[in-house]
């Protein structure tokens, strides 16, 4: 009764455990249920307790049942040699599924507490076989979990696991040490034990639903592993440097991150923190798990955090100092942290105003000569304020940032390192857009900027322009004074990484922005009546400027177009549109096809400018995809066809795939926020799912073909699923062909399609779209996560993306949408997908308790199936089932 089946090599190097296992499930499995029967189930219990781990109580308790049954237990028999950790690992590896399936049913219910205790619960309990018990016990709730209120085996397992993980800390399953070679086809190593405890809350909603216990509802869970982390990285700070510590941890954080939960997990690690609390030594084993990030996973991490010190009871000052702690020599000693905080969360990316000056606040802590001092960042912040094409295409929001950033840098340096730095040259230089600006806030920016950077580079000469007081003058002013509490000043707030390049001159918006207070801000208008502003706190959506702007030149042209009935009688004049056409010139570079796109009041330029989109994007540098890809797929996304021109739609998905081949990470990081966004419509959301699907069919270079039609009926499908060789089957092709090797440029950025995509879908936006009655965008979701899936063959990361997306349709199973036939063929063609895309051997290494069950549950759908298309999926997935199960008995798996 062998759960994980070993190789003959194995069989030999445990001979010992596989005879002590047939004799003990043989009287374990005896239901006889006398008063003696159960005296021998007990010692049956404590025998491997007490002599093969070696447990003082199990032992004593045992030559107490020996002297009431009478005579000596012989259960084990005589082992040949003693028994090794690799022999214990191998023995729990099929022994505890047996006591989960057979031994809680049968016999728990006959135990006392006490007994339960000691004769059963120790099993899974045993300090140097926890990743082995946490293993099986999490395989056996997520393969039995879609029913658990109604399986006592799932209820006590569930218990189990609680107890566990509340026993032994996320330390403790840091520390195992590596399983034995003898053991090594046994998913017990560590990249499988952190990946399915990072993930544990979400797989047990899925089993769970509704009643998931509130031990791994995902706040309470990922908070308390932080502290975990916390107490982890405390306890190795004070050893000698453990490599596979930091790894481990490191990934733990990463994984997190991932499933995102990362915000949970730092308000655990770092809950209370204080300066002082951060010791030397817990700095530097900090440094060291940072330093295995890559900078997306340090961007996130700091950002996390930087959100979390704004919400503590922290000052400024406090904040800054244990940022410096935590980031400040990992940035001297690695160019791409230093760029991280320098860029990506100085410029790119926007914050509160406490974040911006708790960054500030930590670079002013570093050396002058270090590479992120406040003299570096003011720097670096001064060539972007300066630079034209910052100037001429950053939006209001944008702008107002790195302005406060500049000023906040003025609070933390002092007149003479300004001076050294040979900053007030370069300001100067810049200065002269700012002064011949058109746009009056950008001009008042400029100035204020002048008057402040002017008074502290020379404080004897006070420079001056007569400027009228505001509240946006005053706060800016205010950034200048250094302070240590947390500020009440309003600053724009967005969290979206790269806004939308909207030219500055036609932001609608500019006016409105700068006033002070925590809360919706107001001020009097002309009437005397308040009138209210945005919300200063608002997390700002910078992709729907452009289509806010667009919704008001709409009702401007309609208003125009109202005025034009008036003059109905007059004959319109003649233009060739073909001629026209031909003298505009076509774009060349990014910033040209954006100017191009957005020109919706000239249908001819934008007809040009969408027409030559795909070539322009293919002939772009990499540079110029970095800097212009999220204004690019935000210009296209949200484009509409007021015109009716030829193609629009094939050449505007054309242009959106291209640009999100050339920049996947970016563009489907921003086109997935856009399809879980409430305000988008059925068919925005069709667009992203198309979008995703074309670019990673293209970055693979698979071609998805369509599958093979061919009739079918129940008896064939039965003969299929009963393997019989006799059964002339009629077709053995599978619905997906198989993959063939090649180069697969989807590969490295296959999780960024995927599992934000499939991540988020417990959301309240998905909810609604499953509850709508509009199952047809459900449809395009299953069968686009498919698509990725078969286009991500032979990636790392495959496995997991498969598992996931299993228990996706696990999940779908018990839905009552599957009802509906053009859900159920989208299911089934996702289940085509799982049983195609895996080598058979890495197949059953997956699903090897799973395969039978996922065969006969198709069967019985295709049985039941009168949709001719949903049972030919149907017969191709059993039939690659059978011959995988067929492998499986041939050679053993």
């Amino acid at each position: 009764m062998s759960t994980y089946p070993s190789e003959p090599a194995s069989q030999d190097r445990h001979s010992d455990s596989l005879r002590t296992l047939q004799r003990l499930h043989a009287l374990l499995s005896d239901t006889s249920a006398d008063a003696s029967r159960i005296l021998v189930v007990k010692r049956a219990l404590l025998a491997p307790l007490a002599r093969i781990f070696k447990l003082t109580e199990a032992a004593e308790e045992l030559a107490r049942l020996d002297s009431a049954i009478g005579s000596h237990d012989e259960t084990l028999g005589s082992p040949t040699q003693p028994w090794t950790h690799s022999d214990r690992s191998f023995f729990l590896q099929t022994h505890l599924p047996f006591l989960l399936k057979i031994v809680s049913v049968n016999w728990v219910p006959l135990l006392s507490s006490d007994e339960l205790q000691g004769y059963y619960d120790a099993y899974f309990l045993l300090a140097k076989h926890i990743d082995v018990s946490f293993s099986v016990i999490c395989n056996h709730i997520l393969q039995r979990g879609a029913v658990p209120a109604h399986s006592f085996s799932v209820q006590t397992a569930t218990r189990l696991l609680q107890r566990l993980l509340s026993c032994y800390p996320l330390a403790s399953f840091i520390s195992i040490s590596e399983i034995d070679e003898a053991v090594s086809d046994y998913e017990g190593s560590h990249a499988h034990i952190l990946s399915l405890y990072c993930s544990l809350p979400d797989r047990m909603a899925n089993s769970f639903g509704s009643r998931t216990p509130s031990f791994f509802l995902p706040g309470a869970y990922f908070t308390r592993a932080g502290a975990e982390i916390a107490s982890a990285v405390k306890q190795f700070s004070t050893q000698p440097l453990s490599t596979s510590a930091v790894k481990r941890i490191c990934s733990v954080i990463t994984k997190t991150a991932r499933v995102g939960h990362l915000d949970s997990l730092i308000a655990g690690c770092f809950s209370g923190a204080k300066p002082s609390s951060v010791s030397s030594n817990s700095a530097a084993f900090w440094r060291h798990i940072l330093n295995e990030m890559s900078s997306r996973e340090l961007e996130q991490f700091a950002v996390g955090l930087l959100h979390h010190l704004r919400k503590s009871q922290n000052t400024i000052e406090e904040s800054g100092e244990i940022m410096s702690t935590l980031f400040g020599q990992l940035a001297n000693e690695n160019e791409l942290a230093a760029n991280v905080f320098l860029h990506q969360l100085l410029v790119v990316r926007y914050f509160h105003i406490d974040i911006l000056k708790t960054l500030i606040c930590m670079f002013s802590l570093e050396r002058q000569q270090s590479d992120i001092s406040v003299v570096k960042a003011l720097d670096h912040l001064m060539e972007v304020w300066v630079d034209p094409t910052f100037i001429r295409f950053a939006n209001l929001e944008q702008h107002k940032y790195v302005t406060y950033g500049i000023l906040v840098c003025l609070a933390y340096i002092s007149t003479e390192a300004l001076n050294l730095s040979g900053l007030p040259a370069k300001f100067i230089s810049g200065m002269r857009p700012y002064m011949d600006s058109s746009v009056p806030e950008v001009r008042v920016m400029g100035l204020v900027t002048a008057e402040c950077f002017a008074g502290l580079a020379q404080p004897e000469s006070k420079l001056e322009f007569g400027l009228e007081e505001t509240a946006e003058s005053r706060l800016m002013r205010s950034l200048t004074t250094r302070t240590g509490a947390l500020s009440k000043e309003h600053a724009p707030t967005p969290s979206t990484p790269v806004p939308s390049d909207k030219p500055i001159e036609s932001d609608s918006r500019a006016r409105e922005a700068g006033e002070s207070g925590d809360g919706p801000s107001s001020i009097l208008a002309e009437d005397g009546q308040e009138e209210q502003l945005d919300d200063p706190d608002e997390v700002i959506n910078f992709y729907s400027f452009g289509a806010r702007d667009a919704q008001d030149s709409d009702t401007d042209e309609s208003a125009d177009a109202d005025s034009d009935d008036e003059d109905g009688d007059l004959v319109p004049y003649h233009i060739d549109d073909q001629k026209h056409k031909n003298n505009i010139k076509p774009p060349v570079f990014l910033a040209e096809l954006v100017t191009g796109i957005k020109k919706e009041d000239d249908p001819m330029t934008l007809e040009v400018a969408l027409g030559e989109a795909v070539r322009v994007i293919n002939n772009a540098g990499e540079h110029a995809i970095d800097e212009w890809s999220y204004t690019v797929a935000d210009s296209l996304f949200r484009l509409q066809d007021n015109y009716d021109l030829d193609n629009f739609e094939k050449l505007r998905m054309e242009a959106l795939s291209e640009i999100l081949s050339r920049a996947p990470r970016t563009v489907s990081a921003y086109l997935i926020d856009q399809f879980y966004d409430r305000n988008m419509s059925v068919r925005q959301r069709m667009d992203v799912l198309t979008a995703l699907v074309i670019a990673a069919q293209k970055l693979s270079a698979i071609v998805v073909m369509p599958p093979n039609e061919y009739e079918l009926s129940g008896d064939a499908l039965q003969s299929v699923a009963n393997s019989n060789p006799k059964v002339n089957r009629r077709s053995k092709k599978l619905v997906v062909p198989k993959p063939t090797t090649q180069k697969n440029r989807f590969s490295q950025v296959a999780g960024y399609f995927f599992f934000p995509l499939i991540g988020r879908f417990a959301s309240t936006e998905s909810h609604r779209m499953m509850n709508s009655d509009v199952t047809y965008v459900l449809e395009k979701y299953i069968t686009a996560l498919g698509l990725i899936l078969y286009c991500a063959v032979n990636t790392p990361s495959l496995r997991r993306m498969v598992r996931e997306y299993y228990g996706f349709l696990n999940y779908m199973r018990f839905t009552t949408l599957v009802q509906v036939s053009s859900v159920r063929s989208a299911w089934l063609f996702g289940m085509s997908i799982v049983v195609s895309v895996l080598s058979p051997g890495v197949f059953m290494s997956e699903f090897y308790s799973e395969a039978d069950e996922m065969r006969q549950l198709i069967v019985d759908l295709g049985m039941a199936e009168t949709d001719q298309k949903n049972m030919e999926l149907c017969v191709g997935i059993v039939e690659r089932l059978t011959e995988t199960l067929e492998l499986r008995n041939t050679i053993g798996y």
